[in-house]
């Protein structure tokens, strides 16, 4: 976030012995023993410190007001200990990363810290607890934006998130069951945008049907679950292959159902508002082999023709999303063209080698708070039912 002028008169309320902010520096060394924390709910990043005034999105670059801060004190060695907790504030980069601190009573026990006055609480990355290196690297670009980053590991998570602008990052199952209490708009792609590809774009045949239609294949195909991944897309040796049953799976399930064809090389893009932001290389042969997408030698080819596919179908997904192409091969000629792979929830995509922050712009524009989504984008928000028996996280 970039800090603004500051509000004439503004004083840090700073504890005895504490010099505040002079010159954009910290006003204490950041160590493990220090005996002061940041109350969280200020920008961290910002020097001299300041909190959003009312009237602008907290987590939005551009000059923000500034308030008063609040400064908590915790004995040494207090709550935390020096270790990392789960759910980190704004700044964990010194190893305390949350947002309780410890009470000035004694045994050092944790109360909830004063917030800066005036200040809005921030907005929230939520991801799921299962750690994969896309969540952590995301976690990170949260904070260097200024969001707090929380993990989805309890039922009371939910609760304390209520009335917080909240974005999401991780599965399908898990946000269905959590997003109407945190009123979330999860954008997604339609289930039949591939098939409805002209076969410029994909290079093969592909059809939309249900799970009972493909069981009875009796030749080799790809299928795959339109969005959510409820079993592995792959190449099938026949429809008696394909799963029969499972968390929601069933005869009606949708697939999208396509002529096996043989990918080179597979790229992932993210794009907002029709344009490519970043990208990752993530295959060879259908075997994993990642690079960033800026510098590769068929950057340029890329671009190209994902900049046609997407002025071409120009308001046919949402506005962010995630696009995957590749280079086929036709294994009688050997000739090669660039297709559509698929379409994703950038909510719930791997980024691989993709510059995090660029996916994390996407990923909040994908996944927020319902009441901000786009007039464009409502024809693409996710349909909300939480399974039957669903754990109540």
């Amino acid at each position: 976030m970039t800090g603004g002028q500051g509000v004439a008169g503004s004083n840090p309320v700073v504890p005895t012995g504490v010099r505040p902010v002079v010159g954009g520096r910290r006003p204490f060394p950041r160590s493990r023993g220090s005996g002061l924390r940041r109350v969280p709910g200020t920008d961290s990043r910002s020097r001299p410190a300041r909190a959003v005034v009312p009237g602008r999105c907290p987590w939005a670059s551009g000059p923000v007001g500034a308030v008063d801060i609040r400064w908590s004190r915790r004995p040494r060695g207090g709550y935390g200990g020096g270790r990392p907790h789960r759910r980190g504030n704004g700044d964990d980069r010194g190893g305390d990363g949350d947002d309780a601190v410890a009470s000035d009573r004694p045994g050092g026990r944790p109360r909830v810290p004063d917030r800066a006055v005036n200040a809005p609480a921030r907005a929230v990355l939520l991801t799921t607890a299962q750690e994969t290196s896309t969540a952590l690297l995301l976690a990170e670009a949260a904070r260097r934006r200024g969001l707090e980053h929380v993990v989805l590991d309890g039922p009371d998570v939910v609760d304390a998130l209520a009335g917080r602008a909240v974005h999401w990052y991780g599965g399908p199952l898990a946000a269905d069951r959590v997003a109407a209490r945190l009123g979330l708009g999860l954008l997604e792609p339609a289930d039949a945008w591939l098939a409805e590809l002209p076969e410029e774009f994909t290079g093969r045949r592909i059809t939309l049907t249900t799970l009972s239609q493909a069981w009875s294949a009796g030749r080799p195909l790809f299928v795959k679950p339109p969005s959510d991944k409820q079993f592995p897309a792959a190449v099938y040796a026949d429809g008696a292959r394909l799963p029969r049953e499972g968390e929601r799976i069933g005869p009606g399930t949708p697939v999208l159902v396509s002529e096996v064809v043989t990918f080179a090389v597979e790229y992932r893009l993210f794009v907002l508002d029709g344009r490519v932001t970043t990208g990752s290389r993530y295959a060879r042969f259908g075997r994993l082999d990642v690079a960033a997408l800026e510098g590769d030698p068929a950057e340029r080819e890329v671009r190209v023709f994902t900049d046609t596919l997407l002025r071409g179908r120009r308001g046919s997904l949402p506005s962010a999303v995630v696009v995957d192409v590749g280079l086929s091969q036709d294994p009688d000629t050997g000739g090669e063209r660039w297709a559509v792979v698929e379409a994703n929830m950038p909510w719930f995509a791997h980024g691989y080698a993709a510059d995090p922050d660029r996916v994390l712009e996407v990923v909040l524009r994908a996944a927020g708070p319902r009441d901000l989504v786009a007039p464009g984008d409502r024809g693409f928000l996710r349909t909300v039912s939480a399974p039957a028996g669903a754990p109540d996280v």
